[in-house]
């Protein structure tokens, strides 16, 4: 599936940008390709990645997230996997036959997974040298490490090529999964406010698509509804990256978005995707704006009742 809002947006497009540099030489094992990036390979590893839950720090005016929010069986096995290649092959069965699910821990597997199978020189010991200051570095080689570990399949093997990524998100799209459901909608305001094709504002059949989305606990879909207002207004975009984030999204020191945001952004912090928010991406004004709506969408949420917010 495509990466959602500007910051995703902009994953899959410097990604897909990257397969041109991709050396298609296979390797014959993992192993041996981790071990030619300097990586452990995943036979030395058993235990799973621990998670940072990245949620904000309690105030006394803030709204406490509504619980318990809902995951998904095969996100949470993504989530700590060290294996990712094996986790693919695991669920593919699945997959296959329709499951949603399966599918889309695939489609995200395969989009953490390629922009460092396309270009191996990312995650090369040389390459650390651009982060030339602490604690930049030692949060780079930390990250470099987990990253090599999950990946180590996809980097050694190469069979993750631009072809085969577009063709995971299109077979995700086809199970009428909620993120593909809210890309469209965004693509589609996206392009009315650009050519003037239509209104601006969104229908009744779209607010309530976005509505049953933000009630529905689905961190991962939750996250793409910043798509919605990520053009228009960039505070109240990022303000639903946050509300994923309170409701259980991996955004976690050791979560996915904190190690690409490190590893293919150049951008580390030290803390969680809170934190990476407020220092890369928002100005100080600006972010408390954000922190204002996220609050304001939890009400809604917790009230079950979030369509003014969509209008």
């Amino acid at each position: 599936m495509k990466t959602g809002n500007v910051v995703a947006g902009l994953m899959v497009v410097l990604a897909l940008a990257s397969a041109a540099q991709f050396n298609s030489a296979g390797r014959d094992s993992a192993d041996d390709g981790a071990a030619s990036l300097g990586a452990p390979t995943t036979s030395q590893f058993d235990s799973t990645v621990a998670v940072d839950s990245g949620q904000q720090a309690t105030e006394s005016e803030a709204v406490a997230p509504p619980q318990p929010a809902c995951t998904l069986a095969a996100t949470d096995r993504y989530v700590k996997s060290t294996n990712l290649f094996n986790l693919v092959e695991q669920l593919r069965t699945d997959a296959d036959a329709g499951d949603a699910d399966a599918m889309r821990v695939i489609s995200r597997v395969y989009d953490e997974c390629f922009p460092y199978a396309a270009n191996q020189r990312i995650l090369h010991p040389q390459s650390m040298s651009r982060f030339r200051k602490e604690p930049d570095l030692s949060i780079a080689l930390a990250q470099r490490a987990t990253q090599l570990q999950r990946c180590a399949g996809f980097i050694a093997t190469g069979v993750i090529k631009a072809d085969v990524l577009r063709d995971v998100e299109a077979k995700a799209a086809a199970l009428d999964d909620s993120i593909a459901k809210v890309r469209n909608l965004a693509e589609a305001l996206s392009a009315r406010r650009r050519d003037g094709s239509g209104p601006h504002e969104m229908s009744e059949n779209e607010i309530d698509l976005a509505s049953t989305v933000a009630l529905s606990k689905d961190v991962e879909a939750i996250a793409e509804l910043s798509h919605v207002e990520m053009g228009t207004y960039p505070a109240h975009g990022f303000a639903w990256q946050l509300v994923a984030c309170d409701l259980g999204r991996d955004c976690g020191a050791n979560g996915y978005l904190m190690r690409h945001h490190c590893l293919y952004m150049g951008q580390c912090v030290a803390g969680n995707y809170r934190e990476l928010i407020r220092r890369k991406f928002l100005p100080p004004d600006q972010f408390d704006v954000a922190q204002a709506r996220e609050q304001e969408i939890l009400q809604a949420i917790k009230r079950g009742d979030v369509s003014h917010l969509f209008r």
